[in-house]
Formats: C-alpha cells, structure tokens, sequence
C-alpha cells in the first residue's frame, strides 16, 4: 500500500482488519511506504504490517525486504 496522502493509520488498518475478516492476514505480505513519520511506522508494526519504507528508500531495500517477507511467510 502507497500513502502520501497522511491516512496510513486509518487505511492500514482498515486493510489489516479485512484480511482477518477473510482469513488471509496469515498468508500474504503486507508492506506500505510513504511519507510515514517513525512513530507511526512503530504502529503500523503493531497493527500487522510486515515492513513500512519511508519516502526516499530505494528498490533494492523494498525488494530486498519483499524477498524475505515472502520467504517467511
């Protein structure tokens, strides 16, 4: 998920609550970048979500970070 817009908190975790809803929080990645201060990267943490990049973080970090997600999971 992409959010510039400020609403990452509301939208994570609107999204984070409707993958338990339908049983698929378990078994998929969840990753969100953006302009996301650190405090709530912290929270987005503790909602579910795999990994937060700040603006600015490169393709190889994401990718990097997705490859290992997906291995754990």
């Amino acid at each position: 998920m992409s959010s510039l817009g400020g609403a990452h908190l509301q939208l994570g975790r609107e999204l984070i609550s409707e993958a338990e809803k339908e049983g698929i929080k378990d078994n998929k990645a969840y990753i969100i970048g953006g302009a996301i201060p650190p405090d709530d990267a912290l929270k987005l943490k503790e909602m579910g979500f795999d990994d937060i990049f700040a603006s600015g973080a490169t393709k190889e970090e994401i990718i990097s970070s997705i490859n290992k997600i997906v291995d754990k999971k």
